[in-house]
């Protein structure tokens, strides 16, 4: 038998699933950006005028911003986590 949430909780719990549902979809559209720009490397070449580290360098941008959407979706989740952990220590 499953645990008993109030309706404090469901809504709390709601908000930090919608906002895990965000950040995991912002997360999907990073990855296939980068696998668009992977793709078009070879047409970037050829007509870019940049320098391979200035192309690495806008790539280092682009991956932290990947790197911060990751670890805002870990965050939910954990914070997801520890909410129910406490609310199940109350319930005691």
């Amino acid at each position: 038998m499953g645990h008993k949430y109030s309706t404090g909780e469901h809504k709390e719990i709601d908000k930090l699933m919608k906002v895990r549902k965000r950040l995991h979809k912002r997360f999907a559209t990073i990855e296939a950006d980068l696998k668009r720009i992977e793709r078009a490397g070879g047409v970037i070449k050829k007509h870019c005028p940049a320098s391979s580290a200035e192309i690495r360098s806008a790539a280092k941008k682009y991956q932290a911003k990947l790197e911060d959407a990751r670890k805002g979706v870990f965050g939910a989740e954990f914070t997801a986590r520890q909410i129910k952990a406490a609310l199940r220590r109350l319930e005691l």
